[in-house]
């Protein structure tokens, strides 16, 4: 699945599935820094990522700056994930997958 603006900004997000489960979803995104401060903005992103995400297992992710544009790449691996099992096996079927990546405005890439 893919998104793109007229501003250069991009989301990809790649799904890994057996069937109709996803095992892993794994998506990049680039950002542009549009205020006035790059660093501020930069970590507000990064503390946002820090508070939410550090210690759940099953979650990777990176945010980086580079050329004035915020770099996250994020990983999910839904057989580490620690829901409660009937919640992560409905979460994980792949139409719920891809219809709430269309539902933020994504494309599926063929």
């Amino acid at each position: 699945f893919i998104s793109n603006n007229s501003e250069g900004e991009s989301t990809e997000v790649t799904i890994f599935y057996n069937g109709d489960n996803v095992n892993r979803m794994s998506s990049k995104a680039t950002y542009n820094i549009k205020g006035t401060s790059p660093d501020e903005e930069y970590n507000s992103v990064k503390k946002s990522f820090d508070e939410n995400l550090k210690d759940v297992v099953g979650v990777t992710y990176s945010v980086e700056k580079k050329d004035n544009k915020i770099n996250i790449n994020y990983d999910v691996d839904f057989t580490k994930l620690g829901f409660k099992k009937p919640t992560l096996d409905e979460e994980r079927k792949l139409s719920n997958v891809q219809q709430q990546l269309e539902n933020n405005g994504l494309k599926e890439k063929k």
